[in-house]
């Protein structure tokens, strides 16, 4: 399986953002980060996505259950390397950023060191 534990290059931390998925073949729908690093992120997903498909990513931060409108949401381009399905069933999925400014890159760098991770 590509993208397994093993091929990980960056600390991954556990941080929960909302987020939005446009995919080509599955359309726009909502997911959460299970865990983030500044190369990729696990997500919870809505719907099922293939290994290797595509995908603009948008992570929101958010305050008690609603988005944060002081902080702007990262918007990225990102391929998935491996679904699978979730304890709680709804599919899961891990992606790596595949179109990501140096300046996105900060700004998730300070997020993570934010959180203390």
């Amino acid at each position: 399986m590509k993208g397994t534990v093993a091929d990980r290059t960056e600390k991954r931390a556990t941080v929960l953002l909302q987020g939005e998925i446009d995919s080509e073949r599955a359309g726009n729908f909502t997911a959460v980060s299970k865990d983030i690093s500044l190369g990729g992120a696990a997500l919870e997903c809505e719907r099922l996505l293939k290994e290797g498909e595509p995908i603009r990513l948008s992570l929101f931060v958010c305050v008690e259950g609603i988005e944060d409108e002081r902080t702007p949401p990262l918007v990225v381009g990102a391929r998935v390397q491996w679904v699978a399905e979730g304890d709680d069933g709804h599919p899961v999925c891990g992606v790596k950023f595949e179109a990501i400014t140096d300046a996105q890159r900060t700004w998730l760098a300070k997020m993570l060191e934010v959180t203390g991770q």
